[in-house]
């Protein structure tokens, strides 16, 4: 993938939604809401092979590994949560997508606090557009509630 003058990956997004809840972040909820709802989108598994093959092709597998990466702000106080979120978003701006290689897709929670926290998908333009992107969030959500439960 190519790099902007400025050093930053291009042609990938960075999403952050903040979600309130009356429970703390349950991992284990959140990375089989994650798997379940990978599993019902094809795009979600997909790889692109530009060359290797007689023509450019997107895979599609049968699973792509998704983990769940989760940090912890709480205990911090607010300068140090905005300082450590601005950092997040400069590493994620940095990521380099490798395209023969599913997922094109990196999930992470922020937990702010006890009852918020926070939905980040950092992506490859190929699999998702604007409005995908929520619809998508919204599936995690709903999953991870429902199982959560």
């Amino acid at each position: 993938m190519a790099a902007s003058p400025e050093g930053r990956a291009v042609y990938h997004n960075l999403n952050s939604f903040r979600i309130r809840d009356d429970e703390p972040l349950s991992l284990a909820a959140l990375q089989e809401a994650v798997d379940t709802v990978a599993g019902r989108h094809d795009i979600l598994r997909t790889s692109m092979h530009l060359s290797g093959y007689s023509q450019p092709l997107q895979l599609v597998h049968a699973t792509a590994g998704y983990p769940v990466t989760v940090r912890d702000l709480r205990g911090l106080d607010a300068q140090e949560q905005e300082r450590l979120r601005t950092e997040f978003v400069a590493q994620q701006h940095a990521v380099v997508f490798d395209l023969t290689t599913a997922p094109l897709l990196h999930v992470t929670a922020l937990v702010d606090s006890d009852d918020a926290w926070r939905l980040n998908f950092t992506y490859h333009h190929a699999i998702s557009e604007g409005w995908s992107y929520n619809a998508l969030m919204m599936e995690i959500v709903e999953c991870y509630q429902h199982l959560r439960a």
